[in-house]
Parts: structure tokens; sequence; C-alpha cells
């Protein structure tokens, strides 16, 4: 597996994690980095977290007929590479069973699933070593803002 990092403190965080290969997207071409790691074929699947030019990049990322899957895309974009490439891309909004009422019982099994992966020790969520109380959100949302974060960001509302 492969990741994207900004710093070498990312990078040892990713390696931790089980990352197989870093992508110091700062320093590295798309083509570069799909050259190195795939011999110019592209990755088979692709997670996009951040959306605008990275969903492009992502895109450009990916094999031929590969998937493509991203939490953020509301922004707009040439889709023509997604029928050059013949390209799955698959929109995950997982607030929409809240908003809608429809879908909820799907994603609590999902839920329930990773909150069992959690208990036993097969995944360990990132989570930022500084945490807010709610009186202090505006200053946990500077710090996703100005990308100083490193995994998820803890506001405390109790």
């Amino acid at each position: 597996m492969a990741t994207t990092v900004s710093t070498q403190e990312k990078a040892d965080i990713a390696k931790d994690l089980g990352a197989d290969d870093l992508i110091f997207y700062r320093d590295e071409s798309v083509q570069e980095y799909v050259q190195r790691l795939t011999g110019g074929r592209g990755f088979d699947a692709v997670i996009d977290t951040i959306g605008g030019t990275t969903l492009d990049d992502s895109m450009d990322a990916v094999r031929i007929e590969g998937v493509i899957t991203s939490t953020n895309t509301r922004s707009s974009h040439d889709l023509s590479i997604l029928h050059a490439k013949g390209l799955t891309l698959s929109v995950v909004l997982m607030l929409l069973p809240m908003l809608t009422g429809q879908g909820r019982e799907r994603y609590r099994a999902i839920l329930d699933k990773a909150a069992a992966l959690v208990e036993s020790g097969a995944l360990k969520p990132l989570i930022d070593p500084h945490h807010f109380t709610l009186d202090q959100a505006a200053q946990a949302h500077e710090l996703v803002e100005h990308h100083k974060a490193v995994g998820k960001v803890v506001v405390d509302i109790n």
C-alpha cells in the first residue's frame, strides 16, 4: 500500500501504520510516482479524502479500469478522463443516513465492525495529540485548516 505524505514526521507515522511505499507529493509529480511505484501502469485503487486538485491527481494516478473512492467531491472536475480510462468513481458521504434516515442499518453495521476492530487492536485510529473543548472549537478548526493536524482532531463536547 502506498500513501501520500507532506513531511518526514507524517512519513514515519504512515510507515508505523503499515504503509509500504511513501509518496512525498510536494517533491514528486503524479507521473513520477506512478512510474516509480507501478511501472507507469497506475494504481488499482485510489482513496481520496482531500478533493479538489487531489481528485484530479487521483484520476491520473489510477490504472485503466481502476477505482477511485472519494469522501470530498464538492468541486467541479473534467470527468472525461473517467470515460477515457474506464474508471469507476465512488463518492462516499457517511453523513447521508443521518440526514435522510435511509441506510442507517448498513452504516451501523460498518461502524460496529470498525468498533470491533478498534477494540481488538487490529485498527488503530490516528488521533492528533491536541485535544479541545467545545469552547475551543475554533482553535481546533484552525489547526485542521492550516494543515497542522496529524490524524483526527478531538473536540470534547462534555
